[in-house]
């Protein structure tokens, strides 16, 4: 690739250089506004004009291609020296790429002028593919930022892939994934974002004695910017054999970065060997110390105010803004002059008008006014443009940059890869700003954006600047750096100039219970938008496809995707710009659906007992999002009904969906049986309320179960058919009880209660019936009431002389415990009981004669029980088992060593009684076995 340059040495700069005033710019540039219009019915008319700046033309031409190409063939048009119009006939539709060049300039070359221009050019409804490269550590904290980015992307016609590197991931490695991507579908892979801290390309070998580093400065003009140079359009290469990294040894640059030998991973070309493939730009906001926020907070605002902008949530007005403070260079002859800000007067004609670029103050104006373009130039450092802005003064906190996209020029801004740098800094600002470039060397071209092109297809263009048949600059424009590697894009490559209104309240629903979906939406406060393309995706990730379009604000699909359906609603407008006009498609709003038929589940039918408790409806199945529930009759709006049932009925449950409106019903038919008679209980006392004997009334007919259950009684529940008298019940315990009889229907299991409260007042025989306590000086003497009845006298006798002595007759005058002074002289004593049938021992309180000893184990008992008598002499010992009716018991025993050991495992769950009688002494103790326990 043979290229001709034209560039200026820097110590130029600082002796021939002539600055003249920056309104002079204008004349060197050539300012094309084209006006579209219809023809006939399938023509059209461009009705272009330009200022004709001085000197007299002694020529002017003009040169028409396909937008794609890369060669202008021959001269298009000839026109006349003072013309300042021209107009062209073509298909209406179509759009053609524009060259107007005058001759002469005030320094001796042509002036030239750049449009893309067509009339009602069709839409761009898809863009291609589109490589997302993330920053890893950013994937949690900005995981909503991001999808939203991507939606925004989808939503103007892109295909998204993702691929998430780590910082430390090579530059090797990222541009595999790339050149792999591209491979496998060379016609859809159109563009590159890089997203976050994303390893930089270095390529280079830029030296006073070769080739000049762009912003001209060397050892000779320090500090030396010699060296390599960050090279994203590496990225953008297919061809990555054109990229060698094996000659260059260069370390003359004052930053350790750009130093460059062999091997290291920096490249050694300085120009660009072929042309670029893909569009590539870069949304980096690490490294930014003046900014107080992190890096991944400026990431977040920066996606905020991207989204803003393609949602038109703010304003902004078409317009551009100019701080030159350079002006125009004037070089003696043979150089050709350069003016920086030629590229807004150029650019800015055919996106918007001729007459819409204003010289002012960069920071104070866009703090306060929005120009959707602006210029800044001035002579610069990494981090600062003088009479422009430093980045500590845009990362303020009351500094707004009200402006979408910035060219920025000034020493080593090509140079982006460090800390706080300028050329970086408007994208983390607050304000507008989605792109910045380093522009002037070379020129950027914009024009294709007054078409509807993104900026990354502008950057692609500007790096392509080569005719494939002349060998030259396929834009000749008055700058250097031409097809060198440095030209970059700051922020997201799919920005345009023209944003349509969105639509707003975009939903889809299902048309009530039919297998087809009703989209509906409002129209925007623009009246230009007059059509609306449906598209839809099984995933919003996936590809779409286009399913019709409307001029009404509603859209029925009749034939969705079985599961998952994703639906993008874009309104269409004819948009007028600088270049012409071309139809234009709005963001892109989604909304997801599945075809959805709720389910009603009433329950099944069922038949119930009279006032029984019942659930009718599922917590399941009627558990459906965007439901109501409608119970009938009883006008409940839940999804189950706990309903006492108290008639045969049928109940009838409508589940809505509230999105469809689609109704399904269900029923439950509920029959209902009368209950059992009631019947009285009663109880006859028997002992001190210790045992009781249950009875009850006979009101029900065979079939019947009565089921008994004695609260804190043993046994504690007995069941039989029509069973009245279920017999003697034993309680433990003093206290208040319950006694429930279950009357239940064997044929339909319908139960009815009755309750019977009542009081347990004393407990007989959970001790001995007499005792004598000769611990103290005076001798405790109780006995139970029922013993106090069974005798007509008691006697207190003491052993003297080895005989039983009478010693006092007790007169217990209806009391259960008397006390006895002892004799002084006596250690052993009794009591004795008399009536009709003679005398009986009741108690003895001896601690010389005779001391028993009892132990039982264990209470309450299983299968065995225990009883110790540790008797010192020989004793009359005869013991007795009673059932809780007071029935007397022969149970099988063994006896070792004075301990007996009952058989008790045939024995049922109940209370029982045990009196061991030792000589006259009878001791009484109440036993129990548990329930569960009883032999089967």
């Amino acid at each position: 690739m043979s290229i001709k340059t034209n560039f200026l040495l820097i110590v130029m700069l600082f002796t021939s250089i002539k600055f003249i005033e920056c309104q002079n710019i204008r004349d060197y540039n050539l300012e094309i506004v084209c006006n579209s219009r219809t023809y006939n019915s399938t023509q059209s008319i461009l009705e272009f004009k330009w200022k004709n700046p001085p000197p007299t033309s002694i020529g002017q031409r003009i040169y028409r291609k396909a937008k794609n190409a890369y060669s202008w063939g021959a001269v298009y048009r000839t026109l006349n020296n003072n013309d300042t119009t021209f107009n062209d006939t073509i298909n209406t539709g179509i759009a053609y790429e524009y060259r107007f060049e005058k001759d002469t300039g005030y320094d001796g070359y042509s002036i030239q002028g750049y449009i893309y221009a067509g009339h009602r050019l069709s839409p761009t409804k898809k863009r291609g593919t589109m490589l997302l490269i993330i920053d890893s550590t950013h994937r949690v904290y900005l995981n909503n930022d991001l999808r939203t980015f991507r939606n925004d992307l989808i939503g103007d016609g892109w295909f998204t892939k993702v691929l998430w590197v780590s910082p430390s991931t090579t530059v090797a490695t990222i541009k595999t994934y790339i050149v792999s991507e591209y491979s496998a579908s060379p016609t859809e892979v159109k563009s590159v974002c890089l997203i976050g801290d994303i390893a930089v390309p270095y390529s280079g070998n830029f030296r006073a004695s070769g080739v000049f580093p762009p912003d001209g400065h060397t050892t000779g003009a320090p500090p030396s910017h010699e060296g390599a140079w960050p090279c994203d359009m590496y990225y953008g290469d297919i061809n990555s054999s054109n990229w060698t990294d094996a000659s260059v040894t260069n370390n003359l640059g004052a930053r350790t970065e750009n130093n460059n030998v062999p091997t290291d991973g920096k490249f050694d070309q300085s120009n660009m060997t072929t042309l670029i493939e893909l569009e590539v730009g870069r949304i980096d906001l690490s490294n930014f110390t003046s900014f107080s926020e992190t890096e991944r907070d400026l990431l977040r605002r920066y996606f905020n105010k991207n989204h803003d902008y393609k949602h038109l949530n703010f304003n902004t007005i078409p317009r551009c803004l100019i701080d030159d403070n350079f002006g125009l260079l004037n070089y003696p002859f043979p150089f050709f002059d350069e003016h920086f800000a030629g590229n807004a007067y150029r650019n800015t004609a055919p996106l918007i008008d001729d007459d819409s670029c204003a010289n002012l103050d960069y920071l104070s104006t866009l703090n306060t006014e929005s120009y959707q373009w602006s210029y800044g130039i001035g002579a610069g450092s990494y981090t600062n443009a003088s009479g422009v802005a430093t980045t500590g003064q845009l990362a303020s906190s009351s500094q707004e940059i009200k402006t979408v996209f910035t060219g920025l020029f000034g020493s080593y801004f090509g140079d982006w890869d460090n800390t706080n740098n300028f050329l970086r800094a408007p994208l983390a600002a607050r304000g507008h700003t989605l792109n910045s470039f380093w522009v002037g060397r070379p020129h950027w071209f914009f024009h294709h954006m007054g078409l509807g092109d993104q900026i990354g297809y502008s950057t692609l263009r500007t790096q392509n600047n080569y005719n494939t048949s002349t060998f030259n600059y396929l834009y000749p424009t008055t700058s250097n750096s031409y097809l060198q590697i440095h030209t970059a894009l700051m922020g997201d490559p799919s920005t345009r100039q023209h944003v349509v209104e969105p639509s707003s309240q975009f939903s889809v629903r299902q048309d009530s219970c039919n297998n087809r979906f009703i989209l509906t939406w409002t129209a925007p406060t623009d009246t230009a938008v007059h059509d609306y393309f449906i598209y839809r995706a099984r995933h919003i990730d996936s590809f779409f496809t286009e399913l019709g379009t409307t001029q009404n604000l509603t859209y029925t699909d009749n034939s969705p995707l079985t599961g998952n359906n994703v639906y993008m609603l874009r309104g269409m407008k004819l948009q007028k710009s600088g270049s012409g006009s071309y139809l234009n498609l709005n963001q892109g709003l989604f909304d997801t659906i599945q075809y959805f038929i709720p389910t009603a589940d009433a329950g099944f039918d069922t038949t119930v007992c009279l006032n029984q408790r019942i659930r009718i409806g599922s917590t399941i199945f009627n558990n459906l999002p965007n439901c109501t529930y409608n119970w009938q009759s009883g006008n409940y709006n839940t999804n189950y009904v706990e309903i006492n049932a108290t008639v045969n009925e049928i109940k009838t449950l409508t589940v809505t969906d509230t999105l469809s409106t689609c109704q399904i019903k269900d029923s439950v038919q509920i029959a209902v049986t009368n209950l059992p008679n009631p019947e009285t209980i009663s109880f006859a006392n028997n002992f001190c309320n210790d045992s009781l004997t249950w009875s009850s009334t006979l009101n029900n007919s065979t079939g019947h179960n009565y089921l008994w259950e004695f609260e804190g009684g043993s046994p504690n529940d007995t069941i039989g058919n029509l069973l009245i008298n279920p017999g003697i019940v034993s309680y433990l315990n003093t206290g208040n009880y319950n006694t429930i009889l279950t009357i239940i229907n064997t044929n339909n299991q319908c139960f009815i209660k009755d309750t019977l409260n009542f009081d347990v007042a004393c407990i007989s025989l959970n001790h001995q019936d007499a005792f004598l306590n000769c611990e103290n000086d005076l001798i405790q003497i109780s006995i139970s009431p029922e013993l106090q009845n069974s005798f007509s006298k008691f006697y207190i006798q003491g052993f003297i002389n080895n005989e039983w002595i009478n010693l006092n007759e007790i007169n217990w005058q209806n009391n259960l415990n008397v006390n006895f002074k002892k004799v002084v002289s006596i250690n052993d004593y009794r009591l004795i009981g008399e009536n009709n049938f003679g005398k009986e021992v009741l108690s003895t309180c001896q601690n010389s004669i005779l001391k028993p000893d009892i132990q039982m184990f264990p209470n309450p008992f299983e299968n065995q029980f225990h009883l110790q008598l540790n008797i010192k002499t020989k004793q009359n010992i005869s013991i007795e088992w009673f059932n809780s009716e007071g029935k007397t018991l022969d149970l099988p025993f063994t006896i070792q060593n004075n301990e007996y050991i009952f058989d008790t495992k045939d024995l049922i769950s109940g209370f029982y009684i045990i009196t061991i009688k030792i000589n006259q002494k009878i001791y009484t103790y109440k036993l129990s076995k548990p329930i569960g326990t009883s032999k089967n």
